[in-house]
């Protein structure tokens, strides 16, 4: 006892320093539990986590395998700058770095990167609230109420968008910056680094911590003190220096992000932006992860598998701490600023209108109608935020101000009952010990869970054979199949193809269904569901240079198995080899399995288990195109209203569109945006024609044939040069 009394008088910064971290690692390992004692082959669910393990992986591979083309992740095949089709955790992936460095697998990394971010939201925020309070009892409480918040529970599973750590540690250096006098080199390369890493590891939250930044900013304004030192040249200088070097290096993310919204016209439609916008209704229903409070705001909650994103009550100890606080906020510089921010926040989250409830269609159907909310002009304004995923998550900004708040009332109400010490005696300082640990216990107690799920994923030895077997065959486009079950599966299997090809490294057709998706995949999806083996559809996949296709029979209907029985699709692969699936999931649900086959005969000699197949004859595809079209062109495609044309020319338009050429002629585009059609004066470098397609119909100039790619049960397409009339 002597020594630890001796320890604290002479480094009290380390021993809390110390403990805090063994309470944050405590419980984030106890939040993580049962995945947390085996961490390096389980994952909580088959959804976020398993696309994450992917996303974690791709830029410590993927980097080094083509440094020409960095951002052309091998899933969405044959697209390109597909790692910008989602949630960047390119910052994570620093974090994640020591984990493959010494033999650790995706898996791992996802569960070392879970843990982690509880201990930076924790660790950040007491660093911010023990600077603004200059009170550790002020940073262990607003700590915790932010680590373990509703949102960051809400959010355990998105690695990104749970990472929410930055946002304390960016306003602590730039809070340090301006009361140095804004003459701090040190904090000006210290906030430089934290909104580079911000930036890096998710660009949902860099949105959120801007709107942090310039709130602080304007805050800072208003304050006679740090006003004097804002608007002094240094402190500019250094401002715009960090801001700067920020940019430098996150420039190529941040340029490839941008080229990729502009060239697939990636937009949320206005229908998921309000369906993942919060109501007033869903600010009262707590999240899943909360069992008690998730029952006992039972009425509040909606019943859409979208409405997890927007159940807000961040719990009832915020709450209650918020009216003390609110009526001393004038006794602290930063309580008028927060409460504004706590505002702010949960104005920004319920959208571009008013809602009132889950099934509120009316701002939905007619949002002109609706009260218009500050949301609106920011969807006008701000470049790439239309596209952003699941506006109730802006809600982040509410909890970072509550949990300051929270921090700052127990803070004071400690420090009145310690202060009496010397009047009322030993029980007295108890008490004042005791209102933290109670408001800590209390807050755990409301938030603290056990993780959705325990689930063995496999890894090293354990990965089904067919994966291995493809990784031993030459670079080719593969497709795994079955593409697409709807029945709550979907997102499910294309997270777990994805997982896979981690360890067979080709590029595949398939990729998590969650991400935004250019029309031309958008439009190989339904056909490969509904038909899919025909000989029609295997040309599809030819003319895109598709060259391997791996079958799982398990999770075929019966009469999908028995359609690679049929000789003109069978003609058409090659097998390679079957295989075991003993290591694959078998919870998947069939899509519409029809009549069942009843014939014993018949089913005894339907396949199973895994097959990898070689597509015949796919060393031509319709990528030769780009080689063929100078770029900058002006592109003409068939805007042929056939089944097979919706597909083959939605392919040809976004693959075109992708490099930057002129295409016109095709009806639809990305999330049913139109692109214009061609007019009797339009005038076109190149025309690409359905083989069988009459050119004369082509009546803007001569047609010069250049090129044609034949399929074997269609005619396929044509190229042609277009001259002057």
């Amino acid at each position: 006892m002597n020594v630890l009394t001796n320890l604290w008088r002479r480094r009290p910064r380390l021993i809390v320093g110390l403990g805090y971290t063994a309470f944050l690692l405590f419980f984030a390992l106890l939040a993580l539990y049962p995945v947390s004692s085996h961490p390096g082959d389980h994952l909580s669910d088959y959804y976020d986590s398993l696309d994450s393990a992917w996303r974690l992986w791709w830029p410590t591979h993927g980097f080094s395998q083509q440094l020409s083309h960095p951002f052309d992740a091998n899933i969405f095949y044959p697209f390109h700058k597909t790692m910008m089709f989602d949630e960047l955790l390119f910052g994570e992936t620093l974090l994640a770095l020591p984990v493959y460095l010494l033999g650790g697998t995706p898996v791992l990394a996802v569960n070392w990167i879970k843990l982690l971010n509880f201990l930076l939201a924790g660790w950040g925020m007491y660093a911010l609230a023990r600077q603004w309070t200059g009170s550790r009892v002020a940073g262990v409480v607003a700590g915790t109420l932010y680590a373990f918040s509703a949102y960051r529970f809400l959010h355990v599973g998105h690695l990104g968008i749970g990472n929410v750590g930055w946002l304390p540690l960016i306003v602590f250096a730039l809070d340090r910056l301006l009361r140095s006098g804004g003459r701090s080199w040190r904090w000006a390369a210290a906030l430089a680094g934290l909104l580079t890493m911000q930036v890096l590891s998710g660009q949902n939250v860099s949105y959120f911590a801007a709107m942090l930044v310039i709130a602080y900013l304007l805050f800072a304004l208003t304050q006679p003190e740090l006003r004097r030192v804002l608007l002094t040249w240094g402190c500019v200088m250094r401002l715009a220096a960090a801001a700067g070097v920020a940019l430098l290096l996150t420039y190529p993310f941040i340029a490839a992000y941008f080229q990729v919204q502009q060239a697939y016209r990636f937009n949320r439609p206005m229908i998921e932006i309000y369906q993942l916008s919060a109501n007033l209704k869903s600010l009262l229903a707590a999240p899943v992860s909360a069992t008690w409070l998730r029952q006992l705001t039972a009425p509040f909650a909606g019943t859409s598998i979208a409405d997890y994103e927007r159940s807000l009550f961040p719990g009832f100890v915020p709450l209650l701490l918020l009216p003390f606080a609110a009526l001393r906020f004038r006794r602290w510089q930063f309580g008028g600023f927060l409460l504004i921010l706590a505002a702010s926040g949960l104005i920004l989250s319920l959208g571009p209108h008013l809602m009132f409830d889950y099934s509120d269609s009316a701002a939905k159907a007619h949002p002109e109608r609706g009260f218009p909310l500050p949301y609106l002009l920011l969807l006008k304004f701000v470049p790439g935020l239309t596209a952003m995923h699941g506006v109730a998550r802006i809600f982040v900004l509410t909890t970072f101000a509550l949990s300051l708040l929270g921090g700052w009332a127990v803070a004071h109400l400690y420090q009145r009952l310690h202060d009496g010490n010397n009047r009322q005696g030993r029980p007295r300082y108890l008490l004042a010990a005791f209102v933290p640990l109670l408001v800590v216990g209390l807050a755990l107690f409301e938030q603290l869970s056990p993780a959705a799920g325990d689930i063995p994923m496999p890894t090293g030895k354990q990965v089904p054979p067919v994966y291995t077997a493809l990784r031993q065959q030459p670079a080719g486009g593969t497709l795994e199949f079955p593409y697409l079950v709807y029945s709550g599966g979907s997102f499910v299997l294309s997270n777990y193809y994805q997982y896979f090809s981690v360890y067979h490294q080709q590029r595949i057709v398939n990729g998590n269904f969650a991400s935004l998706l250019p029309s031309g995949l958008e439009a190989i999806k339904l056909p490969m569901r509904d038909e899919f083996p025909t000989a029609r559809l295997i040309d599809l996949l030819r003319g895109l240079g598709v060259r391997y296709l791996v079958v799982h029979h398990d999770l075929l209907t019966d009469r999908q198995r028995l359609r690679f029985s049929d000789p003109l699709v069978s003609s058409e692969l090659e097998q390679i080899g079957s295989y075991d699936s003993t290591n694959e999931p078998a919870f998947f649900h069939k899509y519409d399995p029809g009549p069942p086959i009843t014939d014993t005969a018949i089913l005894s000699r339907l396949p199973k288990g895994d097959a990898l197949f070689r597509i015949k004859d796919s060393q031509n595809s319709m990528l030769k195109l780009k080689e063929l079209i100078p770029k900058g062109s002006r592109v003409y495609t068939s805007n042929a209203r056939r089944n097979r044309g919706e597909v083959y020319m939605a392919v040809v338009g976004t693959l075109l569109a992708e490099q930057g050429y002129k295409v016109k002629g095709y009806g639809k585009f990305n999330f049913g945006q139109r692109i214009s059609k061609d007019k009797p004066e339009d005038h076109y470098d190149y025309a690409i024609l359905y083989a069988d397609e009459n050119p004369a119909k082509f009546i803007h100039g001569k047609l010069a044939l250049r090129w044609t790619l034949e399929w074997t049960a269609h005619n396929g397409i044509k190229l042609y040069q277009v001259a002057d009339k």
